[in-house]
């Protein structure tokens, strides 16, 4: 789905494609969505954008239901203090997994992705993404996450530091559930 911007006069086509791919089209009441947005450079010079690993690039996404918000995440301060980018040609993508929470209560429920390819433009939308409830009824884990510091600096090269985080994780079914409780497994996850 692609909208043009036009003032009197003129009208400036987009420069970007926005697609984004749920991970389940159906989930728990209360789960998070896990996704992918692709962002395709459909203009016809390359664009100059933030790696979509940092939060610069997430600064750029935005979301049209307002009971939807982003999951926190790490920003990552990188090697001097810059911002890297990625140059992506015409015809390219970059892309990257994000997670949205929030308070939907009915099922199913669309949503959309907004992109701006520059923190002045207006977004271009992504295509409606349809979610719906696994028989409405609620996810049986309950996930808490805490970081012990939002910011983390890579900037030692040898010793950069790492992300901590404290996981809480309580069963709030009515039957058992199996849990890995290997560390590792949450923190690749």
């Amino acid at each position: 789905m692609l909208f043009v911007s036009c003032t009197v006069g003129y009208c400036t086509l987009p420069t970007v494609q926005v697609k984004v791919t749920p991970s389940d089209l159906e989930i728990f009441a209360g789960q998070q969505i896990a996704a992918t947005v692709e962002v395709t450079n459909i203009g016809a010079v390359p664009l100059e954008l933030p790696r979509p690993d940092r939060t610069g690039f997430s600064a750029l996404l935005n979301i049209d239901d307002p009971h939807l918000r982003f999951s926190a995440g790490v920003g990552i301060v990188s090697v001097m203090g810059e911002s890297p980018t990625v140059s992506v040609k015409p015809g390219e993508s970059v892309s990257t997994k994000f997670y949205l929470s929030g308070d939907v209560r009915s099922s199913p429920f669309t949503f959309k992705m907004g992109f701006k390819p520059t923190t002045n433009s207006a977004p271009v939308w992504s295509n409606l993404v349809t979610v719906q409830f696994k028989k409405d009824q609620s996810f049986p884990v309950r996930v808490w996450t805490t970081l012990k510091e939002n910011t983390i600096d890579i900037s030692n090269v040898q010793r950069p530091q790492n992300a901590i985080a404290h996981i809480r994780i309580k069963n709030t079914g009515n039957s058992p559930q199996d849990i890995d409780q290997r560390t590792t497994d949450y923190v690749s996850s």
